[in-house]
């Protein structure tokens, strides 16, 4: 297996699993937890436009897994996974009342297993070399480029003055 498809199913799923729960419970809530500037943009064109900005952060996180560093690339993905916890559990303490505690350690339980789940995954098929398909990369400065260029759009989602 690829690097790419290595990095997307071991860091991909996990994020995904923490990604769209926060993302469905958001858009059915009508309520973003996130005032960054691009959805304050996006919500001046629709109400719903917000997905849109979801779709760019997503969009913008798989780039990085797969373009940074294997060590950024795992502290990213527990970053964003533990973040989208926090707001997947946010949007439901609405609906919880004196279960926030049971709800809060069951989301951080699921969280932590599919994060250790997915790493332990991409580590061990890292550490098989596959010697038969040769490695194929982009030059350096188009990588570093890439990767500055969706930094600045997840940041775009998240950052507000």
């Amino acid at each position: 297996m690829s690097d790419s498809k290595r990095r997307l199913v071991g860091m991909g799923i996990p994020f995904a699993l923490a990604f769209l729960p926060d993302t469905a419970l958001s858009t059915y809530s009508q309520t973003t937890i996130v005032d960054g500037l691009l959805f304050r943009a996006l919500a001046r064109l629709h109400p719903q436009a917000d997905i849109l900005g979801y779709v760019a952060w997503a969009g913008a996180i798989v780039g990085l897994l797969l373009l940074t560093p294997e060590l950024l690339a795992v502290i990213l993905t527990i970053a964003v996974v533990f973040g989208h916890v926090v707001g997947a559990y946010l949007q439901l303490t609405v609906f919880l009342g004196s279960l926030w505690y049971q709800a809060a350690n069951g989301l951080f339980l699921v969280a932590a297993v599919a994060l250790g789940t997915g790493l332990t995954w991409s580590a061990r098929a890292a550490s098989v070399v596959e010697q038969s398909a040769p490695r194929r990369r982009l030059p350096a400065w188009l990588r570093w480029g890439l990767i500055a260029f969706l930094s600045v759009v997840a940041l775009c989602t998240i950052w507000h003055p």
